[in-house]
C-alpha cells in the first residue's frame, strides 16, 4: 500500500538557530498545539506539524492485533515513515534554514508518542522526544526499548499520562502506565533527564494542551 500524502505545515521561529520540533499530527492539531504552547510561554521554536498519516499503519513500529473488535490492526509500517521523515521531510525542511536549528526534537501523541520514542532508538537526529498520552502498552515496546535505545540517545524525554488511561478493560492498554513507568527507568538508565506527568482525564482530553506541556518541558530543560 502507497504511503498517505504528507501535510507539512512550519511554523518559523522568529530568531534564527531557534530549537525545531517535529510533531506527527492529526488533522488541524498544529494550530492548537502552537496557540497552548504560547499560551503557555514557550521558549520560541520552529514547530513542524506532519499532518495526513495513516495512524494505524504508519505510527504503528511492528505489527499488531487490533485493540477492539471493530478497529483496524496495527500494520507496522512505521519504518518506511521514519524513512520519509528523515531522508525527505527533515532536510527539505532545515536546508533553507538562516542557521541550523541549536536542537532537534520529536513529539508526538498516542501513537505518535509511541514512534517518538521508537524514532531515537533508529536515529541519532534528535536530541530530545516527548511522549505524551504515548501507546506505550504496544506489545514488547517496553522490553525493545531496553535492549535497544543507546546510551546518551537523548538528553531530556518527556513523558505523560491521563490519569484514567489505564483504568480500561482492554487487556493491552490497562498495561499503559506500568509500560511507561518502565520507559521512564530505561530513559533515566541511558542518561536521559526526564519528566513523567499525569494529567486529569482519559486518553482523549486535552490533547493540543497535553502536547503543548511536553514541548514547553522539553525545550525549558
Amino acid at each position: 500500500m502507497a504511503a498517505c500524502e504528507k501535510q507539512v505545515a512550519i511554523y518559523p521561529a522568529p530568531n534564527a538557530g531557534a530549537p525545531i520540533v517535529y510533531l506527527p499530527v492529526a488533522a488541524g492539531m498544529g494550530d492548537d498545539v502552537l496557540q497552548c504552547c504560547r499560551d503557555l510561554g514557550c521558549l520560541p521554536f520552529t514547530l513542524v506539524a506532519i499532518g495526513g498519516l495513516d495512524w494505524n499503519r504508519e505510527l504503528s513500529v511492528w505489527p499488531c492485533d487490533a485493540i477492539t473488535a471493530t478497529s483496524e490492526p496495527f500494520a507496522g509500517e512505521a519504518a518506511a515513515f521514519l524513512h520519509e521523515l528523515t531522508r525527505k521531510i527533515i532536510p527539505s525542511i532545515e536546508a533553507p534554514l538562516a542557521a541550523s536549528p541549536r536542537l532537534r526534537a520529536i513529539a508526538g501523541y498516542s501513537l505518535a508518542g509511541l514512534f517518538a520514542l521508537w524514532a531515537c532508538c533508529k536515529t541519532d537526529l534528535f536530541s530530545r522526544a516527548a511522549s505524551v498520552s504515548g501507546s506505550l502498552w504496544f506489545p514488547g515496546f517496553a522490553e525493545y526499548l531496553d535492549e535497544n535505545l543507546p546510551q546518551g540517545a537523548l538528553d531530556v524525554a518527556y513523558l505523560s499520562l491521563g490519569k484514567k488511561e489505564h483504568k480500561t478493560p482492554n487487556r493491552m492498554m490497562r498495561e499503559v502506565l506500568a509500560d511507561t513507568k518502565r520507559c521512564e527507568q530505561t530513559l533515566q538508565d541511558r542518561g536521559a533527564k526526564t519528566l513523567f506527568e499525569h494529567n486529569l482525564g482519559n486518553h482523549f482530553s486535552e490533547p493540543a494542551l497535553r502536547s503543548a506541556k511536553g514541548i514547553a518541558w522539553m525545550l525549558a530543560q
